[in-house]
């Protein structure tokens, strides 16, 4: 029996009729419904599937993407070095003559070799290392000071090497001073095979230096070197730092890495003046007819070489040795002497003039292509590589006057790199090889010139 007390409101008084019933019937139809909502509700926020999404991790490759940094763009975002300091380089702090090291002119940590590059780089000095050649050489990003070096201070034989920065001091302080012009009459000269310079006709300032620089011809710098006074080259060099005993170590001075570095700081900055000696300079350091780094860096000759490629093994110098006109061989010189000889091949450039010299001015400007080997450069790297130097190369009779060797800079994807990389090596196909293989790693060693994650968190947990 239904009690009045158990049903709510007006049910409990009409149980009795069809309408009762019927009012019972839909009251309990709204509160099921009702209560089927609440349970609704709970089951929703209750149950797993309802539970808010999971946080995806991100997209490693989205994010490397989002994160990574060119090397550029890692360089720009260093401390700035400006200006360029030749005297800057004597805070180098070398630890000795067989290790690679990081440095920073500015302010901050050094960089620091990853273990891949210095693998790279080992394996390569093992040849030099295992025949007792030295070997010097200093990279360095302009705009950010930092670089790496390795037997810096170590005199090595730079045989035309000089003849680069020798130039530059011509312009600097002959022709920008108004005390000469690019088109004043000079006496020119010869080198014979067994080193002696003799004057011999006239010609342009001009024509003599272009032709010192693209043709490493000893006979135009002979003229130079001796109608200038060694004592005002001695001064200059002292006053950047350098050796100033180079002005009279002959002709073809023995000089440091070091002191290379110093020599191409100061010569980098005169080519941003702009004078018509800095354009042509600019012109000429980018067209010589031989350059271990531009071969080695570009995997690319010049038109020049190429031509000269046609003319392999049609010479033999005074060592039975066979060579390539664009190699330049200078053979011959007199120990004593120390000055380079020019051979048939380098006397033939001679008549070349600065017109012809500054049509060939582009000729290393390459679009990069892959190489293979360890050379970093692929054609992922679409922009244009400058090179901007004087190479020197002999094959003297002993280690103190042997030399493959070159200097300057290097510029790719907008950024200008001082490169200088000297050896006593004697000069012959076998070295050269080697010494592209030497260039290739020195340079590929800007990689490392600002710190990975990888480098970063080495370093954290080193300390910690």
């Amino acid at each position: 029996m239904i009690q009045k007390n158990m049903l709510p409101g007006s049910f409990a008084s009409s149980l009795g009729g069809k309408r009762g019933w019927q009012q019972l019937l839909n009251y309990i139809n709204k509160y099921t419904v009702g209560a089927v909502v609440v349970i609704a509700a709970v089951l929703f926020v209750w149950h797993p599937w309802a539970a808010a999404p999971a946080q995806l991790e991100p997209d490693p490759a989205a994010t490397e993407e989002q994160t990574s940094q060119t090397l550029e763009e890692a360089l720009e975002a260093q401390p700035k070095y400006e200006p360029l300091s030749p005297t800057d380089f004597s805070s180098i702090q070398p630890t000795d003559k067989e290790t690679t090291f990081g440095f920073t002119l500015t302010s901050g940590d050094a960089p620091t070799l990853t273990s891949e590059n210095e693998a790279a780089l080992n394996n390569v000095l093992a040849y030099y290392n295992e025949n007792d050649i030295s070997v010097g050489y200093i990279l360095m990003d302009i705009g950010s000071g930092r670089g790496f070096a390795r037997n810096i201070d170590e005199k090595i034989y730079g045989a035309s090497s000089f003849k680069g920065p020798f130039c530059a001091y011509l312009l600097m302080n002959k022709v920008d001073t108004g005390e000469f012009k690019l088109t004043s009459s000079m006496r020119d000269g010869t080198t014979s095979k067994s080193g002696h310079f003799s004057f011999s006709g006239k010609d342009t300032l001009k024509n003599m230096i272009s032709d010192t620089i693209i043709y490493s011809d000893n006979g135009s710098f002979g003229a130079l070197r001796s109608s200038f006074k060694d004592e005002n080259l001695s001064s200059w060099l002292s006053s950047i730092g350098a050796d100033s005993g180079m002005a009279y170590d002959e002709w073809y001075p023995h000089y440091t890495a070091r002191d290379a570095a110093r020599l191409w700081s100061v010569t980098y900055n005169y080519l941003g003046t702009n004078t018509d000696g800095a354009q042509l300079l600019n012109d000429l350091y980018s067209s010589t007819e031989t350059s271990f780094m531009r071969t080695a860096i570009t995997g690319s000759l010049t038109e020049a070489e190429k031509a000269a490629e046609a003319e392999a093994n049609n010479h033999v110098n005074e060592h039975g040795q066979y060579y390539n006109v664009e190699q330049l061989v200078e053979v011959g010189a007199s120990e004593t002497s120390g000055n380079e000889a020019v051979t048939d091949a380098n006397n033939s450039g001679n008549s070349a003039n600065g017109d012809e010299a500054s049509n060939s001015s582009n000729a290393s400007k390459v679009v990069m292509e892959t190489v293979g080997g360890d050379n970093s450069i692929t054609e992922a790297d679409e922009e244009l590589v400058l090179v901007r130097s004087k190479a020197g190369w002999y094959p003297g009779s002993s280690k103190s006057v042997s030399s493959i060797s070159e200097n300057g800079i290097v510029t790719l994807n907008g950024r200008d790199y001082l490169l200088c990389v000297m050896t006593n090596s004697y000069f012959n196909d076998r070295n050269t090889e080697h010494m592209h293989e030497l260039v290739n790693a020195v340079f590929n060693l800007r990689n490392n010139l600002v710190p990975t994650q990888a480098q970063t968190d080495q370093s954290e947990e080193v300390s910690a």
